[in-house]
């Protein structure tokens, strides 16, 4: 006598048309169907199912709503909780890499091997880095998909982008930081780069930072928030972590450059034809008061290496500088993870590898003195 089959179990054959189909016996003998391009595919639809119905979630069909309606509605749901670039780059992943390809495909149909076919297919034209940013934006997604019960697992997890190439960094030698400190003395701006320097501020933190912000007496300085042009208007946001927000020690030459910078700002201030009220405050100013715009900071850092006679470094170069010149004067890991704000200490000890392969190098030419090498 033939075995009834149990709730959760299922089938998998190929139809006449080609297509795969995957049928799940639920406990009312009733049966959902999954369709797939592959064997595989189907198979997936049905592991996912199961999953679902072991944890107790609702069912989707395959007649369920597309990935196109549901990442819409995803969107508008997680925007007020993003900051403004955040959702600006999420939209654009979503609307320019994702929903092209993957947005008539129903979410009870999104399947590993569905979103690597994908990948694989952008990897063809754009860069790696960006490749992995749709996964990992649609991973994000799905997981949210999960908690609200429309899927039983996250397909986007197991599928694999492209390898990046990992920036290699370069942090300034304590020399190199005293060349570049030389270079900007006198620029209107020498009080940003020697800030971010030495308290290793991100770019949008430093033009965000307020007078309020600072205690030049007590020498401190409290992140509060972070400066954004979006849409091309200037906004003041939250910090990029719960843990960028924080309050860092200023050392004695951060404070002159910000004493000397305050008393040139008044200058600028009775100078100027026209001054923007409206972002009075702020501590680094353009000539007529408004916010200083991020591409005059690159460009004016790269004129400045020039001048020291330094390669050319990112501005965020200067961040990873302050934390390799503290761990090289035997500053712990974990408290250069508070001064910068990484939200882990994996982030941090990047960093801290790169001063010990610098290190080991001057090891090993100490140890060439030792033994007399030529």
């Amino acid at each position: 006598m033939a075995r009834k089959r149990a709730n959760g179990e299922g089938t998998v054959y190929q139809r006449k048309d080609g297509r795969w189909e995957a049928c799940l016996i639920l406990a009312d003998l009733s049966k959902q169907s999954y369709y797939g391009r592959t064997r595989a595919d189907a198979v997936a639809k049905l592991g996912q199912a199961q999953e679902a119905l072991r944890r107790g979630k609702p069912l989707t069909s395959d007649r369920g709503q597309s990935l196109r309606v549901f990442l819409n509605e995803w969107l508008e749901t997680v925007k007020p909780s993003l900051r403004p670039l955040t959702y600006r780059y999420y939209n654009q992943k979503v609307q320019a890499h994702i929903l092209p390809g993957l947005g008539r495909v129903r979410l009870s149909q999104l399947t590993t091997p569905v979103i690597q076919r994908h990948l694989d297919t952008l990897a063809k034209a754009l860069a790696p880095k960006t490749v992995k940013h749709c996964r990992d934006v649609l991973r994000t997604a799905l997981n949210d998909a999960m908690q609200w019960g429309y899927i039983g697992y996250n397909a986007a997890s197991s599928a694999v982008p492209p390898r990046v190439p990992r920036h290699v960094v370069q942090p300034l030698s304590s020399i190199e930081a005293q060349q570049l400190l030389g270079a900007v003395r006198g620029h209107r701006l020498a009080a940003l780069f020697t800030v971010a320097l030495a308290s290793g501020l991100r770019l949008g933190e430093a033009l965000g930072l307020r007078w309020d912000d600072v205690d030049l007496d007590d020498g401190h300085l409290h992140v509060r928030q972070a400066l954004q042009r979006v849409n091309g208007e200037w906004q003041l946001v939250e910090p990029k972590t719960e843990r960028s927000r924080r309050t860092i020690p200023l050392a004695a030459v951060a404070i002159e450059a910000l004493q000397e910078h305050h008393r040139q700002q008044r200058k600028d201030e009775l100078k100027a034809v026209h001054w923007d009220r409206a972002w009075d405050g702020l501590v680094f100013r353009q000539a007529d008061g408004s916010p200083v715009y991020i591409n005059n900071v690159s460009r004016t850092f790269g004129e400045l290496l020039r001048k020291a006679g330094l390669p050319v470094r990112r501005f965020h170069d200067l961040r990873h500088a302050c934390a390799s010149l503290l761990m090289a004067q035997g500053i712990p890991p974990s408290t250069v993870m508070e001064i910068l704000g990484h939200s882990n200490l994996a982030t941090t000890m990047h960093i801290y590898r790169e001063v010990s392969i610098q290190a080991m190098g001057e090891a090993a030419g100490v140890m060439d003195r030792i033994l007399g090498a030529g």
